[in-house]
């Protein structure tokens, strides 16, 4: 699979001719609900590999940003209900939403309402995968040959491998945006850290409207 994806694409036009959907935290490709199979070790080994190729990160850019833009606002106000809405301001992008990403604030949505690089100790977020991935392994759909390399040693090498490469690669490397708010969420819960971001948010959204 290395092999494959480390050769210069040539096209992208498989990738224009593909459908998604997002729909109540599930997504789905051509149909097909991809919602595991995007979280399994197999596709986070291969991600940042992917990820570095400019023509590939250009051709996801374009469907990133039609996301939040005006003319997918019904499909978006039905497919993405669970999203909170805060809009970009100054350009074209005018539906909102919520969207997480290691470049999402410096070259996806330069200009959104509220940045925040949510950051923790690559041990804690070795164990916090590591968890979830024994939680899926309970499910009919867990894959023992993709995940056969399945424990925290492992897992921690391969969460600084990837943050290694992010952090180096040539095309929209993994930075802080200058005006991003920093959240620590080594320490924290997922529902203190929802609780952080919806303070976040309402302050924000105070500051703007005043």
């Amino acid at each position: 699979m290395e092999t494959i994806i480390k050769s210069k694409p040539k096209s992208t036009s498989e990738n224009s001719s593909m459908s998604e959907k997002f729909t109540k935290n599930l997504v789905y490709l051509n149909g097909s609900d991809v919602s595991t199979e995007l979280r399994t070790n197999q596709i986070n080994r291969i991600v940042s590999l992917v990820a570095k190729f400019e023509e590939i990160r250009n051709a996801v850019l374009i469907k990133q940003q039609e996301l939040a833009s005006p003319v997918n606002s019904k499909s978006s106000q039905r497919d993405n209900s669970n999203h909170s809405s805060l809009t970009e301001t100054g350009n074209k992008f005018g539906n909102g939403l919520v969207m997480d990403g290691r470049d999402i604030g410096t070259r996806v949505f330069p200009n959104a309402n509220l940045k925040v690089f949510m950051t923790a100790d690559a041990k804690i977020r070795a164990q916090r995968r590591f968890d979830e991935m024994l939680k899926l392994k309970q499910t009919s759909s867990f894959d023992l040959a993709e995940n056969s390399d399945f424990s925290f040693d492992s897992i921690l090498s391969e969460i600084n491998r990837r943050d290694y490469e992010d952090q180096t690669r040539k095309h929209s490397p993994l930075t802080k945006a200058a005006d991003a708010v920093v959240l620590d969420t080594g320490e924290l819960s997922i529902p203190q850290v929802v609780d952080k971001m919806f303070s976040l948010v309402l302050d924000r959204m105070d500051k703007q409207h005043k």
